[in-house]
């Protein structure tokens, strides 16, 4: 792995470690992706695809 995949992985962990603090950060990152991707980026990931 590039060193620039390292960071991304650490920028998800760090989103992760704010879903599971905060519900507020979770609902605003969720509603920034559906804004910019015009769908629900973390269906597959809450397995509602």
């Amino acid at each position: 792995m590039k060193d620039e995949d390292f960071n991304y992985i650490r920028q998800a962990y760090a989103v992760e470690k704010m879903f599971l603090q905060n519900e507020i950060g979770y609902k605003m990152i969720e509603d920034y992706l559906n804004e910019h991707y015009g769908q629900d980026m973390l269906a597959n990931i809450k397995g509602e695809n």
